[in-house]
């Protein structure tokens, strides 16, 4: 496979040759480096970037080497973001700020291979996988957010799903627009389009419910044995009473 360009000096390279599991992935896509939950994951990589502050300045200047030109050609027409990203790669890793910039987010949503150029082989590479940062700036790993917010993870993060064939086989689609939806949306809105490119869901779905059926008829049953047993006992009692 061949090797991505690298902005950085000797001293670096010579420093990521005696740490190889880093060195790897870093040489396999630079900018990784700019992604904060990456370097959480090679705690020895953000050692050395707080113990060489001009190098890690050095870098933040030269992350739109690897935005592409898309995102370039984004950045140079909406100069005001450009500004702050170009000064700070690792805005569009901030949830917040593309929150607070809708547009930059929106033009990520519509290009998902500018994202995944720069993030795939990332993360993913790691122990904690793929993850951004919650409204408490708290790190959250793609399993959380598949698991608590699949909707935010689609809109924002769809290249999260590719590792997971079974997300995107069961959870929602994309419709004409690339807007992802969820499962429960396509079958009150599109039920005929479900059926024909998605017949499992709904097989899924009654699979689901009967087993929500027979969990409830087994605990109707549950609560009635244990009604039955209280009445008798409250004769076995009365009938006590007429000694």
């Amino acid at each position: 496979m061949a090797m991505a360009q690298t902005p950085w000096g000797n001293e670096f390279q010579n420093w990521l040759a005696n740490h190889p599991n880093a060195g790897n992935q870093l040489h396999q896509n630079p900018y990784q480096i700019y992604d904060p939950g990456w370097r959480a994951q090679h705690p020895e990589v953000q050692q050395y970037i707080q113990s060489n502050p001009s190098f890690w300045n050095g870098m933040r200047l030269n992350g739109n080497q690897y935005f592409g030109p898309r995102l370039n050609e984004y950045l140079n027409n909406h100069p005001g973001v450009g500004a702050q990203v170009r000064a700070n790669p690792e805005l569009l890793y901030d949830r917040q700020f593309r929150r607070q910039h809708p547009g930059l987010q929106e033009f990520l949503q519509n290009h998902p291979n500018v994202w995944r150029n720069f993030a795939a082989g990332g993360p993913a590479s790691g122990p904690g996988g793929w993850g951004a940062y919650d409204q408490n700036r708290q790190w959250r790993n793609a399993d959380w957010w598949h698991q608590n917010d699949p909707d935010w993870m689609y809109r924002n993060h769809p290249e999260w799903a590719e590792n997971h064939p079974d997300w995107r086989a069961n959870d929602g689609d994309f419709d004409d627009s690339h807007v992802w939806h969820n499962r429960g949306w396509w079958n009150n809105n599109h039920p005929d389009w479900v059926q024909r490119h998605h017949p499992n869901w709904n097989k899924h779905e009654q699979h689901q419910a009967a087993k929500e059926q027979q969990h409830q008829e087994k605990q109707q049953g549950h609560e009635a044995k244990q009604q039955g047993n209280a009445q008798k006992q409250g004769h076995h009692k009365g009938d006590q009473g007429h000694y």
